[in-house]
């Protein structure tokens, strides 16, 4: 986590969620008692504070709209605060949810250092004059 932090891999919220979820499924591996584990049952006997983290970290794919005059933002802000409330009352789809975003994010920062090498690369060749 210290290498994703260092190097802004992930946003805020998405590290909350990778550490909340490590958590969990540390409880659920090394604890016995917790085999069964209900998902719902767990976040509901969370702490109100812990239940706003849990919120955070659950609605991390969530991303606000670009142009916030644009007509389709309030929508989309809704959504977004929609998600927000109801991360808790899913949480395998949140946790699904959140997942598929830290993938996404990962695949974009891939792409994206691809991107600046052959870039770079075609500065070089510039330079050299290939």
């Amino acid at each position: 986590m210290a290498f994703i932090k260092a190097y802004r891999l992930l946003s805020e919220d998405s590290c909350l969620f990778v550490r909340l979820f490590s958590k969990v499924r540390n409880t659920a591996v090394h604890d016995a008692k917790s085999f069964n584990m209900d998902l719902t049952k767990y976040v509901a006997e969370l702490k109100e504070d812990e239940k706003l983290e849990w919120k955070r970290a659950l609605s991390s794919w969530w991303v606000p709209f670009p142009d916030s005059q644009h007509k389709a933002a309030a929508q989309h802000e809704a959504a977004g605060r929609r998600g927000f409330e109801l991360a808790l009352d899913d949480p395998r789809h949140s946790i699904f949810s959140s997942c598929i975003h830290i993938l996404a994010e990962a695949h974009v920062q891939e792409m994206n250092a691809e991107r600046r090498q052959k870039e770079q690369n075609e500065l070089t060749n510039f330079a050299r004059g290939v």
